[in-house]
């Protein structure tokens, strides 16, 4: 989702320890927009990682 934003070429943009909004903001696009589309990809990585957690948890510690 952030490549969709910043493109493939923005280094380290797959690096989901980086929060979006340290990436600087796309030349043309409005401040409002960027930060729309930034806290999108927050919610959006927030759900990922709350799901991995629930699946990490079963799969090696063996809680439910």
């Amino acid at each position: 989702m952030c490549t969709a934003l910043w493109g493939e070429d923005e280094p380290e943009v797959n690096n989901l320890l980086r929060r979006p909004s340290s990436f600087p903001k796309p030349k043309g696009m409005h401040w409002r927009a960027y930060e729309k589309k930034c806290k999108q990809i927050v919610q959006s990585e927030d759900h990922y990682f709350r799901g991995l957690l629930v699946v990490l948890d079963r799969h090696y510690w063996g809680r439910r």
